[in-house]
């Protein structure tokens, strides 16, 4: 294991370029691309300068951070281990972090573009395509091109619009119906009655300009909705829509059933492009599509969606052109033909697989955090998951066996704690090793685990993973087994996902806010007629009850969603204490919409209200966890989806920014703007009783018509009747 020594930023030289490359290619790169750049006077760092070697990372990452942008070059030998290499995911990091597209790639041997991964940063980076007929030409533009200032504003001014709608759909929809899809499907009527004519998957219909009608039925006469599944999952019924398309050849008709809808997620992007919410060409659009469905079948078919994987199918086709190719029925048919006649085909992932290792996990840890170390382990244990320990440093293990027990280990748990730190060299050798083993085999081994110190306090090279915090979550322990009981992650997954906020924001506003803001107080007054909440306002008469009409969007600071917003007993509060202890009960049904949307018919649109009780009043409101905050949290976890920790936190505080900013747009009608409101609030040191009461309490102080006294609402009531 290197041994180097860290470099000194500021005592070193900024660069131009940070030139990687297939080491093979060496000597004909040294001949004939880098006397042009030293004719431009483009200063560079090649692979061995400033000590750095293969197996230091460490070094590496701070050569590229120190240099302006990083110039990929790409051969026929070097393709599949450069495309997805350690120094293009640090540089496209880095290009996040700065806002500053750093990264630059060079085609040769006649390489084209289309060699090119299909995902949004890497197909915004700077391509050129060196022609041998041309090469003074070329190499000019790449000289323009590293000298150009272009930040990722200008590249994705919709930031990463599409992948961040694929996670929301993913998570909030798919991933709860689809393992639940095939036993709904098989016991359907239309199933048991046409066998081999319905397919047991959900088609997802992507037309080309994302418009969605409430029926798929409305655009094809050779489509008829005929029912819909009732899946209850959680509390929560999901009706997916099922649909019979008739097939005509001749005088023959022959027909077909499958569940089928327009992902409302994508719908999102056509009515921001038909209200023109958004400034989306038609080709910019087009493309967002077709980004949507290559990242949705991926995130489906992952090894880590098993239960998801070969259950739903996106049909791209282009609706604004003329003739049967446009309409629905036309691929529908091909997809349930294709879909039955090869219902005994076996998925293929195309998931790295994993090496034989001997065991699942090697835990580092420093000798002081022996305790936290040995509960991971008998947790692991616990799990049937084979488990080495290790403790690197001056008083622990030889080094010969670490070595031997990190290379033997699938997965290499590393605790860090202020303890750790403290023991610089082994930290930054030991995660510059697991980094440089993970290059080799194109998967990420390495699971840092946080005990007392922040994200920030981990070594700059190793930001991007994906790590666990045991400060912010309560069952870290079972995130790791988790963890520790998936594959290893390619480094293709880990590539950072850049701004999915903006979309995020306006999908949310534009599929939920504004099918339930227009009529929420009239909703809420009807359910406080109801027996439900009548019963539990007359339990305590003697209080004031203040009842909130407004929505409100609560993010709590670590992305850390539960289902309702139930607050638990505080720790430290006796079982006698706790009665006088402001807390949140519920939820209470306020009366749901039902909207028929995007192939869905009868989407239910749920809402839930709460009580906060304290020792003098009792405060009534519409609330619930922010649905997108709870999706960057998913994607976190999963480690797929190439959002670490600090982007996580980071995209909250932008959707935040953009969610309030689209609520005082116009694309918020007047009469509305006032009806929803965003809270964030710090979940580990504060109670959100605490923070809600506060919020109303400051409405009644503004004189807000938006909070009423209960009984307020049962004399209007009595006058009505009076009136009658």
């Amino acid at each position: 294991m290197s041994q180097q020594g860290s470099v000194d930023l500021d005592q070193t030289e900024v660069k131009d370029l940070y030139l990687t490359y297939y080491e093979e290619d060496d000597l004909r790169i040294k001949k004939t691309i880098l006397p042009f750049l030293d004719k431009s006077g483009i200063s560079y760092n090649v692979p061995g300068d400033e000590g750095e070697s293969g197996l230091d990372v460490e070094i590496m990452h701070r050569n590229l951070i120190r240099c302006r942008k990083t110039l990929l070059i790409l051969s026929q030998k070097g393709l599949d281990k450069y495309v997805f290499s350690l120094q293009m995911l640090l540089s496209l990091e880095k290009s996040v972090e700065r806002n500053q597209m750093s990264l630059i790639i060079l085609l040769i041997d006649e390489l084209l573009e289309d060699k090119i991964p299909r995902i949004p940063l890497l197909q915004h980076a700077c391509h050129i395509v060196l022609d041998n007929n041309l090469h003074e030409r070329c190499m000019t533009q790449l000289c323009t091109m590293v000298k150009a200032e272009t930040t990722l504003n200008e590249l994705l001014p919709a930031g990463n619009f599409a992948t961040g709608m694929a996670w929301s759909h993913f998570q909030g929809y798919l991933k709860i119906i689809l393992p639940e899809l095939a036993t709904h499907v098989t016991r359907s009527k239309w199933f048991q009655a046409f066998p081999g004519h319905m397919p047991v998957c959900l088609f997802m219909l992507l037309p080309t300009s994302a418009h969605g009608p409430p029926s798929i039925s409305d655009l094809d006469p050779n489509i008829q909705y005929v029912g819909t599944l009732h899946i209850p999952v959680a509390g929560r019924e999901f009706t997916p829509a099922v649909y019979k398309i008739t097939e005509k050849i001749g005088d023959q008709k022959t027909d077909y059933y499958c569940c089928a809808e327009y992902p409302s997620a994508l719908c999102a992007l056509g009515i921001m492009d038909r209200q023109r919410l958004c400034d989306f060409r038609p080709r910019e659009r087009m493309l967002e599509v077709e980004r949507f469905h290559y990242k949705l079948q991926e995130i489906i078919n992952h090894d880590k969606n098993r239960a998801c994987n070969d259950l739903a199918k996106s049909l791209i086709y282009n609706d604004e052109e003329k003739g049967e190719q446009a309409l629905p029925s036309y691929h529908l048919l091909r997809a349930i033909k294709e879909e039955v006649k090869n219902k005994l085909a076996c998925h293929q992932s195309a998931i790295y697989k994993d090496a034989d290792f001997k065991t699942d996990a090697c835990l580092l840890y420093s000798s002081d955090d022996k305790k936290t170390a040995f509960k991971i382990r008998d947790h692991l244990q616990q799990q049937n998951f084979k488990v080495t320990v290790a403790r690197p440093g001056v008083q622990g293990d030889p080094i010969i066996e670490v070595q031997e027990r990190v290379l033997e280990a699938r997965w290499v748990v590393m605790v860090v704690s202020q303890n750790t730190l403290r023991s610089v060299d082994w930290l930054g050798t030991f995660l510059s090793e697991t980094l440089s083993l993970s290059s080799d085999n194109k998967a990420l081994r390495v699971l840092p685990v946080l005990l007392d110190v922040c994200g920030t306090s981990i070594p700059h090279f190793i930001r991007w993973v994906t790590y666990i915090d045991k400060r912010q979550e309560e069952n870290y322990l079972e995130r790791i087994s988790e963890a520790v009981a998936g594959r290893c992650v390619t480094l293709q997954s880990s590539i950072p996902i850049g701004d999915v906020a903006f979309g995020l924001a306006w999908a949310f506003h534009v599929n939920y806010l504004r099918h339930v803001l227009p009529d929420l107080k009239e909703r809420i007054e009807k359910s406080l007629k109801s027996k439900e909440l009548k019963v539990v306002m007359s339990q305590e008469p003697y209080k004031q009850t203040h009842v909130s009409s407004t929505l409100y969007q609560i993010i709590p600071r670590s992305c850390c969603c539960t289902s309702t917003l139930t607050e638990k007993k505080r720790v430290g509060i006796s079982e006698q204490e706790k009665d006088n202890v402001a807390r949140i009960k519920g939820p209470f049904t306020v009366h749901p919409i039902r909207k028929d949307i995007a192939g869905t018919i009868g989407r239910v649109f749920p809402c839930k209200m709460y009580k906060i009780e304290s020792e003098r009043s009792d405060y009534y409101f519409c609330g619930e966890f922010v649905t997108p905050v709870k999706t960057l949290k998913e994607m976190n976890q999963s480690m797929i989806a190439g959002l670490s920790n600090q982007q996580m936190y980071s995209q909250s505080q932008q959707f935040k920014t953009q969610l309030e900013a689209i609520l005082k747009s116009q694309a918020t009608l007047p009469a509305y703007r006032d009806k929803c409101r965003v809270i964030e609030y710090d979940d580990k040191q504060e109670e959100l009783s605490d923070v809600m009461m506060n919020a109303i309490n400051a409405e009644l102080r503004q004189g807000s018509d938006r909070v009423k006294r209960y009984w307020d609402f049962v004399a209007t009531e009595q006058q009505g009747r009076k009136t009658d």
